[in-house]
């Protein structure tokens, strides 16, 4: 799911509970309330840059690829249509339908090469892929490293694996382009997300993800920022996002992050 999910209309009461319940998914939790807002806010340049970022570091041949928490597949369909054979899971049945819906639309060559599983990670159990994709899905688990790890086994010895999470160290940037500047200024002053509009997710860094790649003998091969600008939607404004995401200090104040390594040949 590759998007960041306001959460004003759900009731405050429900909000506190799910706070002090840490093994309480908030999407699955709240998919009645969050499920509209993603689908609102979805965007094809976030779509489009995760993808050139994978494909930076993508060798010829076709490859087997999961999506986990894939959305409505926007992701999923461009590497299908790079020749890859994709397995999207998401735990939001309705989502899934949308992707399904999204994929019937493709041309043969491209709808054919797609798996879809409604499920978690649990239900891929004995399965490995080339690739692993996990976008803007970590920030809602509580236990995030746990699902990582589970991520990283599911990972061909030499396979790629590919992460986006909000960048906690733009909060303040984000809302100063909503012109929400008293709580810009709280949320620098406290280095906490002090505004009531948004999911109190996980707080994932950058460097949390490095220490974890590092545990588990995962090589970093580069990141990228993702949605620096946040512009209308053009050719030229994806051309700027792409460049700056590449780029310091431009990409340290992109909404997200995307960080992808690679597991060691030697990993088992």
């Amino acid at each position: 799911m590759t998007a960041a999910v306001f959460f004003s209309v759900i009731p405050i009461k429900r909000i506190l509970m799910l706070m002090n319940d840490p093994h309480r998914n908030i999407w699955t939790e709240n998919a009645e309330y969050l499920r509209p807002a993603f689908l609102e806010a979805a965007s094809t340049h976030t779509a489009s840059l995760i993808t050139f970022g994978i494909q930076q570091y993508l060798e010829k041949g076709e490859r087997h690829i999961l999506d986990m928490g894939g959305g409505k597949g926007e992701v999923a369909i461009r590497l299908a249509s790079e020749q890859h054979y994709v397995t999207l899971v998401d735990i939001d049945p309705e989502i899934i339908d949308i992707a399904k819906s999204n994929f019937a639309a493709q041309p043969a060559s491209i709808s054919q090469r797609l798996k879809f599983i409604h499920g978690t990670v649990d239900d891929l159990l004995g399965l490995t892929f080339d690739i692993v994709c996990c976008h803007s899905v970590l920030m809602y688990e509580e236990n995030w490293r746990a699902l990582l790890i589970e991520l990283i086994k599911l990972v061909k010895p030499g396979g790629i694996i590919s992460l986006v999470s909000v960048n906690p160290h733009a909060r303040a940037i984000r809302l100063g382009r909503q012109g929400k500047w008293k709580e810009v200024i709280a949320t620098i002053n406290t280095g906490e997300n002090c505004d009531p509009s948004y999911i109190q997710s996980s707080n994932i860094s950058l460097d949390d993800i490095r220490l974890e790649f590092e545990r588990f003998k995962i090589q970093e091969l580069g990141w990228f920022g993702v949605g620096v600008f946040e512009g209308p939607e053009s050719e030229e404004c994806l051309a700027a996002e792409w460049i700056a995401g590449m780029s310091d200090p431009y990409r340290q104040v992109a909404r997200c992050f995307h960080i992808i390594g690679k597991k060691s040949i030697a990993s088992t």
